[in-house]
């Protein structure tokens, strides 16, 4: 049995060959690091690499590291934060200094009668970073608000009355309710002409609606039950690309399927009396 092991000359250090008067030196600079720089970003000094007879003289080439901001992260040109604000500041206003990554001090305000929602976004433009290449144009500082509430039992009882009569006056937004998709819901389908053709026999009706008949399949397309294009028509289910269909509310629902989404289509009556022939065009509500 026998083991063979490598290892780099000690002579040339593995490059296979050995200048004479070959000699290794130090040399301190300063490296300059354009403004925008991304991580991975590459900065080559031209010229300050190996120095060899018959050769040009090498470069050196830097890859930069950007550290993580403990505050800020990063996207593009584009700085991110969050910023948590009491229950008191969402409602009565904020107040407060955010250091930026640029040395300032930015003194963020709400404004007059602002009320801020938990998750809302603020947007500051051109306090992000510089674009590289051109420390003129700046991206943007984008701020998510987080609220916290006051804690159980916090408010004194006799307090909570004045709270609760301040905010029995206050206007709140309508609610509205997300439906979520699902065997049953009414949806409107955007065929493709050839899909058109095969279930109605035309290529022009690529407007439809129907029902969903049962449950999503692992490919992500749904078995619709077309709506019939005549009444007392015959129904259909095809299995749809989701991407094809959308959700339908009861009151925008048509009682046919080509009746009021349908592109506006026109057709010539003719009409006739004892002197001419007249064309009238007419609309299809």
């Amino acid at each position: 049995m026998m083991l063979q092991t490598q290892k780099p000359c000690d002579r040339c250090s593995g490059r296979g060959f050995k200048l004479p008067d070959e000699k290794s030196i130090e040399k301190s600079g300063i490296v300059h690091i354009p403004h925008g720089i991304k991580n991975g970003g590459k900065i080559t000094l031209p010229g300050e690499g190996h120095n060899l007879p018959e050769y040009q003289d090498g470069d050196i080439t830097f890859t930069v590291r950007v550290k993580k901001h403990k505050i800020f992260t990063r996207t593009g040109a584009d700085l991110g934060c969050k910023h948590t604000l009491t229950l008191r500041e969402t409602l009565c206003g904020y107040n407060f200094r955010l250091k930026h990554v640029s040395g300032k001090t930015l003194i963020i305000k709400s404004k007059s009668e602002e009320v801020v929602q938990p998750g809302e976004l603020k947007v500051l433009h051109d306090f992000g970073l510089p674009q590289k290449g051109n420390h003129f144009v700046h991206g943007h500082l984008y701020i998510i608000f987080k609220v916290v509430f006051p804690l159980p039992a916090s408010i004194p009882s006799d307090k909570m009355s004045i709270v609760e009569s301040v905010l029995n006056d206050v206007e709140y937004p309508d609610v509205v309710l997300e439906t979520k998709i699902g065997q049953g819901s009414r949806v409107r389908i955007d065929l493709a002409a050839y899909a058109a053709e095969k279930i109605y026999g035309s290529r022009k009706q690529t407007i439809a609606y129907g029902t969903i008949a049962g449950e999503m399949r692992d490919n992500g397309s749904w078995p619709i039950e077309f709506d019939p294009k005549d009444e007392g028509g015959e129904t259909k289910i095809v299995i749809v690309p989701v991407d094809w269909i959308e959700l339908v509310k009861e009151d925008a629902d048509p009682s046919s399927s080509f009746s009021k989404k349908q592109k506006i289509k026109k057709k010539k009556l003719k009409k006739e009396d004892s002197s001419s022939k007249t064309t009238v065009e007419d609309s299809e509500d």
